[in-house]
């Protein structure tokens, strides 16, 4: 069941969070909660902030989380997906399609009209984006510069 993020969500959502991301195959050993907590606030605190967990039905514990923020574009409003991620134990199963499925719905309704992330080409996630319905950007790139 989709629900909108609040911040009574965040000790439970940072949990989930270190168990999706220091184990295989992003193996994060140098995440910690205190790093991810900030992580969140930090993004829950930014510009026109949106979330939702998803809650297992049997348990009503989360299973999966997506932060993000609303953006006006030239095209209309788009979503900016921050972080998606879904509980070590329920993925593989359907789960993060079906919450994605609820999460695109639940924008749909509020008028956004395009949702953009960012992601790695070598991580199981690049497939799943492109499984349901995401597309690279050509015209578009990612530009970074390391700071000495």
């Amino acid at each position: 069941m989709l629900i909108e993020y609040s911040e009574k969500y965040l000790p439970a959502c940072v949990k989930i969070y270190l168990a999706a991301f220091k184990s295989a195959p992003f193996n994060y050993g140098w995440l910690t909660e205190a790093a991810g907590v900030r992580y969140f606030t930090d993004i829950q605190r930014g510009p026109r902030f949106l979330g939702y967990v998803w809650l297992a039905e049997e348990t009503q514990n989360i299973a999966a989380v997506c932060l993000g923020c609303v953006d006006d574009y030239f095209r209309g409003a788009l979503y900016e997906i921050k972080e998606i991620f879904v509980e070590p134990a329920s993925q593989g199963r359907g789960l993060g399609t079906e919450f994605l499925a609820a999460v695109e719905k639940d924008l749909t309704n509020r008028g956004i009209s395009c949702i953009t992330l960012l992601t790695r080409r070598e991580i199981q996630a690049y497939d799943f984006y492109l499984k349901n319905g995401f597309a690279e950007n050509a015209g578009a790139a990612l530009m970074a510069k390391t700071l000495k």
